[in-house]
This record gives structure tokens, C-alpha cells and sequence, in this order.
């Protein structure tokens, strides 16, 4: 492969590699990872948190993921991630980026890394570029992207191993915030008790659990409602 100037896919590697810069995912046609599960979509933290028309806008690119011309993406998510590893390979620094909220917010992370690991990476690499790179291209190293003396004291606890498998990064049971402990139901509670579940909030779900759009004015009046409390 030759890239513009007659410089080969070896010779960009090479570069980014040997330079020093640091190379963010930004894998924002990953939305094909929906068809490999929804958990991501219907996670109440998504569905109570995300504003109604935002949540719509994610359906459709769940609808996007089931059509054939998805496959495009697919091949281009592969093309990216191909890339990244082939720089952390070479030695170079790959860090976890989404380009939110041009992405999906909170959720765009998850399916960076996810699509890190089906392309390559292991769960630990892919886990990497979110924390020891990210702290390390921030200037940071020591204080964040570590459990550590002398590190902040910000952790998540995890029901799981997303060392072994990568969705299990999502699961998030509670944080900690300079020391302090939160439950993951506790920061997401005044969030529901304003705007209510999301299957209340112009969507429903269908017999085999699957959640769609809910059409008509009561769907139109909590998208207003939304929009005046957000």
C-alpha cells in the first residue's frame, strides 16, 4: 500500500512510531460493534442519562449496524485498528480517544476499545491506551493511568475482568473519586427520578426485549420536556 507521495504504510508506521507523537483511536465508525451486542444501548445508565433525542439518534445507528452497507464500516474500524497496532507494535503510543460528542458520550470509549480487541489487541493493551498512555501523553504519568503510591486515589470497581474480556470494562458496580466512594445507582438516581426511565421517554420495548422508537405526541411532549430540563 502507497499513501500520497509515494510514502508506503511501513514508512507511516515508522513514523508515528519513531517520533514520539502519540496516536488517539477516534474510531468513530465502530457503530458496527452493535451487532454484536446491545448491552451498551440498553444499560439503564444510557437510558436515563441520555437526553431522548440523542438516544434516538443511537437507535438508528443500531438500526445502520443491521443493514447490509454496514460493512463498510466494518472494513474501515478493521483498517484503523490495524494501523494502531501495527504503531504499538513498532513501539509507538496509542491512546484511547473518541472524538465525543461528535461519538456517543460515555458510550463511544467502550466501543473504541472494543473494537481495539477484536482487531488485535489484547484486553490489556487495548486497557492501556485509556490509562498509563493517556496519563503518559498528558504529562501525568505517576499521578494518573495507575494504582500507585502517590497516585490520585480515583478508581473504578468492576463486576468482572476486562482483562480477559473487554466488555466487562462497562460493568461498573462503583467509583472512587479522590477518595471518595460512589455507587454507580446513587450518581444515576437524580437522573431517573427527573426524567424517568427511558422506556418512559418516547421509546418501548418490543416483545423480545428489544427497544425501539415509540411514535406519536406523547413521544413529542417528553421530547419537549427533555430539552427544557437538559
Amino acid at each position: 500500500m502507497s499513501f500520497a507521495g509515494g510514502r508506503t504504510a511501513e514508512d507511516t508506521v515508522s513514523l508515528l512510531a519513531e517520533s514520539h507523537m502519540w496516536v488517539s483511536s477516534t474510531l468513530l465508525f465502530a457503530n458496527e460493534l452493535f451487532r454484536d451486542s446491545l448491552d451498551l444501548v440498553e444499560d439503564e445508565r444510557t437510558r436515563v442519562m441520555f437526553p431522548s433525542w440523542e438516544y434516538a439518534r443511537l437507535l438508528d445507528k443500531v438500526e445502520e449496524a443491521e443493514g447490509p452497507h454496514n460493512d463498510l464500516n466494518e472494513a474501515w474500524t478493521e483498517g484503523d485498528v490495524d494501523l494502531l497496532l501495527r504503531v504499538h507494535q513498532a513501539g509507538g503510543t496509542v491512546v484511547a480517544g473518541t472524538d465525543a460528542p461528535l461519538d456517543d458520550v460515555g458510550i463511544s470509549i467502550h466501543q473504541n476499545l472494543r473494537a481495539m480487541v477484536k482487531y488485535g489487541f489484547s484486553p490489556v493493551e487495548a486497557l492501556q491506551t485509556a490509562t498509563v498512555n493517556a496519563a503518559r501523553c498528558l504529562g501525568a504519568e505517576g499521578l494518573l493511568g495507575g494504582v500507585l503510591p502517590g497516585a490520585r486515589a480515583d478508581l473504578l470497581v468492576i463486576d468482572g475482568d476486562p482483562l480477559s474480556d473487554i466488555n466487562d470494562a462497562a460493568r461498573i458496580e462503583k467509583l472512587m473519586v479522590d477518595g471518595h466512594v460512589h455507587e454507580v445507582s446513587e450518581l444515576v438516581e437524580p437522573f431517573r427520578e427527573v426524567s424517568g426511565s427511558r422506556d418512559d421517554a418516547g421509546f418501548t420495548r418490543t416483545p423480545t426485549g428489544r427497544t425501539e422508537k415509540r411514535e406519536g405526541t406523547d413521544a413529542v411532549e417528553h421530547d419537549r420536556i427533555d430539552r427544557e430540563i437538559c
